[in-house]
């Protein structure tokens, strides 16, 4: 069994706050992955050029269980068209995927996270959402 069911489309490196750099692996979403231990970023496409295509990361999240991905993007704000790719790294400790997300989180203020739980009327932060 492979550790996704999509070919993988390139690595994006991304930046904790303290300048640590993690690649993650990008897949198209949806993508389905082997049950194992990882961090996740979800991001969209914000642009393309004839440098490449940059994303904006919509949300991160530690997990002990990547092939349960969907379930923790079981929201409607998440799943309502606005996820281009999904990105993974395996990581099997706990504590090292909790401070991999913790710097990701720090370095990049994911929109997502910032409202994670939803609450009753409020606004999604992604522009495109609302926009």
């Amino acid at each position: 069994m492979s550790f996704a069911d999509r070919p993988k489309l390139r690595s994006i490196a991304l930046y904790g706050g303290s300048g640590e750099r993690f690649v993650f692996d990008l897949y198209l979403w949806p993508a389905h992955f082997a049950a194992m231990g990882g961090v996740f970023v979800v991001t969209r496409v914000i642009e393309t050029s004839g440098d490449g295509t940059e994303h904006q990361v919509l949300y991160v999240r530690a997990t002990g269980n990547l092939s349960l991905v969907n379930r923790h993007l079981d929201v409607e704000c998440l799943a309502d068209g606005l996820i281009d790719c999904i990105g993974v790294i395996p990581v099997a400790s706990q504590s090292v995927r909790h401070r991999v997300e913790a710097e990701l989180r720090i370095g990049l203020n994911p929109p997502c996270n910032r409202c994670w739980p939803p609450e009753p009327d409020s606004k999604c932060l992604v522009d495109r959402h609302y926009g």
